[in-house]
C-alpha cells in the first residue's frame, strides 16, 4: 500500500506540477500501450479526457487524466488504473494487449452505431420515397459530353471555404467565358429525382440547382451548380415549392441520357454515394453529420463501363492512383488527416457559424495533395482572416507517421503547388510562415500558428495555441 500510496502522491504533484519525471521522447511504449493510450479517451472521454505527457515511477509508465483523476499505469505490459471511479488502490482490467482488443471491439461497434445514425438521416431526405430496391447499378451516360469538357478535377481538391477535402468531382466546361446555360448537363442512369433545392447563383443572377438522383435504395447520384433545369422537369415541381429555400423532394422520374438541365462557363459538381459502402479513413463517423453523404462517397469512375470510364479518364488531369482521388485521409493516432477545433461540432462549426458560409473556420488537414499524392498540404480555416491553403518547405517525415512519440513538429509554411510540380514550388516559394504541431493522445492535436514568422524564430507554444480534434 506504501509503494502505491508513493506512486500516486508523486504522481499527483507530476502532474500539477506540469512535468513527467522522464521527457515523453524518451519514454518508449508498445503499439498496444499507444493503441490503448489512442482509443481510451475516444470511447471514454468521461475518463480519459485531457491527458497530460507520459511519465515514469519505479518502473510504471503512465499518464494522468486530470479533469476525472484517473491515471492509467504500464509495467511489464500490464495495464492499471488508478484514482476517480477506481479508486486509490492499483486495479488491473488484464495486459496491455487485451484491453487493447476490447477497446478496439469497442471502436468498431461505436463506429458501426455512428455511421447508422448517419445513414439513417441521409435516407430520411434522401430516400423519402421508401424506395426498397437495393444495389450499385452501372452508370449508362457521362453526366456532359466530353466535347464540351475541358477537364475534370477529382476527389480531394481543397481551395478556399473547403479546407476539408472536396467529396465531388468538377466537370470544366471548354470555355470559363461561356453565358449561361450554354453546356447540357444529362441524367447518368434510370431513376427519380428525390431532392432538389436551390440557393444564390455564385456567378450570375437568379438560383443554381443542387439535385439529387437516386439509382436505387442505397445508390445516389448528386449534381450541383446546375444553372438552368430542363423544362421537363421544372414542369413538374409545383409553384413556390423551392422558394425560400425550400427541398422539394419529388419523386420525378428520370430516365439515362435525358437533359437534366444547362450550366454555363463554370464547373459542374458530381458525386456518387452508396449508403452501403463507408469510407474507413473517416476516424469519427458522427463529426459529418452535417453533410451525412461525405462518408459514403464512391469512386465514380467505377461506376462506368467502357468506353464511357476511358472517356472520363482522359478529362482527368491526376495521374497517381487511385485516378478518382481520395478523400478520407484519417489514420488513428497520426498527424494525417482531418481535424476540428475542439468544442466546434466538427464538420458543422461551432454554433455561431454553423449556418452560415463561415463553418469552416475551425476546420484543418494535412492530407496528400491532389494531384501529387507525396507532397503534402496544409489547409487551415483560418489563416490572416481566411481559409487558406498552403505548402510545406520541407516535411520532416509523412504525417501518417508523427505520432505522439513524435513529440513537436514545426513546418515552414510555403505556397501550394497549384497545379505545377511540388520540388520547385518548395524550393522557389517564399515563406509564409511557421506551423507548430503536437499530436496527443485520444486523437488530439495542439496547434498554433504564426504568420509571416520564420522557424528559427518560433521556439515553442504559447497560451495562443488551440487544441483540435477529430
Amino acid at each position: 500500500m506504501r509503494r502505491l500510496l508513493h506512486f500516486w502522491s508523486l504522481a499527483a504533484a507530476l502532474a500539477v506540477a506540469g512535468l513527467p519525471s522522464v521527457s515523453q521522447a524518451q519514454i518508449a511504449i508498445s503499439e498496444d500501450a499507444h493503441q490503448v493510450f489512442t482509443l481510451a479517451p475516444q470511447l471514454y472521454p468521461e475518463l480519459f479526457s485531457g491527458g497530460g505527457e507520459l511519465g515514469t515511477f519505479q518502473g510504471y509508465v503512465y499518464r494522468h487524466y486530470s479533469a476525472s483523476g484517473v491515471y492509467i499505469g504500464l509495467q511489464n505490459e500490464r495495464l492499471h488504473l488508478l484514482g476517480g471511479p477506481f479508486g486509490e488502490t492499483l486495479s488491473s482490467p488484464g495486459t496491455v494487449a487485451e484491453v487493447r482488443q476490447v477497446l478496439e471491439t469497442q471502436k468498431v461497434e461505436k463506429d458501426a452505431a455512428e455511421r447508422a445514425v448517419i445513414r439513417t438521416e441521409l435516407m430520411r431526405s434522401w430516400n423519402a420515397h421508401g424506395a426498397t430496391s437495393s444495389g450499385s447499378p452501372r452508370l449508362t451516360h457521362l453526366p456532359m459530353r466530353m466535347q464540351d469538357v475541358e477537364s475534370i478535377i477529382p476527389l480531394g481538391l481543397m481551395a478556399g471555404g473547403h479546407v476539408t477535402p472536396i467529396d465531388h468531382i468538377y466537370f470544366g466546361p471548354i470555355n470559363r467565358d461561356s453565358p449561361l446555360g450554354a453546356y447540357e448537363v444529362y441524367v447518368v442512369g434510370n431513376g427519380v429525382i428525390s431532392e432538389i433545392s436551390t440557393r444564390p447563383n455564385h456567378t450570375s443572377t437568379g438560383v443554381e440547382y443542387r439535385v439529387v438522383l437516386q439509382h436505387t435504395a442505397n445508390f445516389y447520384s448528386y449534381y450541383d451548380l446546375i444553372d438552368v433545369l430542363d423544362p421537363a422537369i421544372a414542369s413538374q415541381i409545383p409553384a413556390g415549392a423551392l422558394d425560400n429555400g425550400k427541398i422539394h423532394r419529388g419523386p420525378i422520374s428520370v430516365s439515362g441520357g435525358q437533359v437534366l438541365g444547362r450550366i454555363g462557363g463554370k464547373t459542374l459538381d458530381f458525386a456518387n454515394v452508396d449508403t452501403n459502402t463507408f469510407l474507413p479513413g473517416f476516424i469519427r463517423p458522427a463529426s459529418y453529420a452535417r453533410e451525412p453523404w461525405k462518408i459514403f462517397t464512391v469512386d465514380t469512375f467505377a461506376a462506368y463501363d467502357e468506353p464511357l470510364r476511358s472517356q472520363l479518364l482522359a478529362k482527368t488531369n491526376r495521374v497517381a492512383l487511385p485516378r478518382i482521388g481520395k478523400i478520407d485521409f484519417d489514420v488513428s493516432g497520426a498527424l494525417r488527416g482531418n481535424w476540428f477545433l475542439q468544442n466546434t461540432n466538427g464538420y458543422a462549426g461551432a454554433a455561431e457559424v454553423a449556418n452560415t458560409s463561415q463553418y469552416h473556420v475551425g476546420h484543418l488537414a494535412i492530407v496528400p495533395y491532389v494531384m501529387d499524392p507525396s507532397y503534402y498540404v496544409v489547409s487551415l480555416g483560418e489563416f490572416k482572416g481566411q481559409a487558406t491553403q498552403l505548402g510545406v518547405r520541407s516535411m520532416p517525415q509523412d504525417p501518417a507517421t508523427i505520432t505522439p512519440a513524435t513529440g513537436l513538429v514545426k513546418l515552414e509554411l510555403v505556397q501550394p503547388p497549384n497545379g505545377g510540380p511540388p520540388a520547385l514550388s518548395n524550393a522557389q516559394s517564399p515563406g509564409l510562415g511557421t506551423i507548430l504541431l503536437q499530436v496527443l493522445p485520444g486523437e488530439q492535436l495542439k496547434v498554433q500558428v504564426f504568420p509571416d514568422v520564420a522557424p528559427d524564430a518560433v521556439s515553442g507554444f504559447t497560451e495562443a495555441a488551440r487544441l483540435y480534434v477529430r
